[in-house]
């Protein structure tokens, strides 16, 4: 549901005589051509819930917002919100879109690229 709902989501509106561009979510990066746009979910910690037949599972999905510092704060700047509502529609507990920088690439020609990171815990039935 995580990567269907953030699949949804539009990182660069149309323009004149230019589709808008979804997010693609993936099982899993792109390996040495993370490009604007793709994302992944990673399954996180998991944790006793309160209750004692629930355990708490948290996940966090990325969005790559690319190398540009400047696009990537301004498809963040639109991103943001409609990625929280992904994690609130989830039904997760604490969701969290934070900015971060991220290394990306091989050991010999490594990199860094902007990247937009959910963070929700979902209860679970043990």
């Amino acid at each position: 549901m995580l990567a269907t709902d953030t699949s949804a989501l539009i990182y660069q509106p149309a323009t004149p005589g230019k589709d808008a561009k979804p997010v693609r979510c993936t099982a899993r990066p792109v390996k040495g051509n993370l490009r604007p746009g793709d994302a992944w979910v990673v399954v996180g910690e998991t944790t006793p819930s309160d209750f004692l037949t629930e355990a708490a599972q948290e996940f966090i999905v990325y969005i790559s917002l690319g190398a540009d510092e400047v696009k990537a704060e301004e498809i963040a700047d639109s991103l943001t919100v409609p990625f929280l509502k992904v994690g609130i529609d989830a039904g997760g507990f604490n969701p969290l879109v934070r900015r971060m920088q991220i290394i990306a690439g091989e050991a010999s020609g490594p990199g860094s690229i902007y990247a937009l990171a959910l963070t929700l815990t979902v209860e679970i039935s043990a």
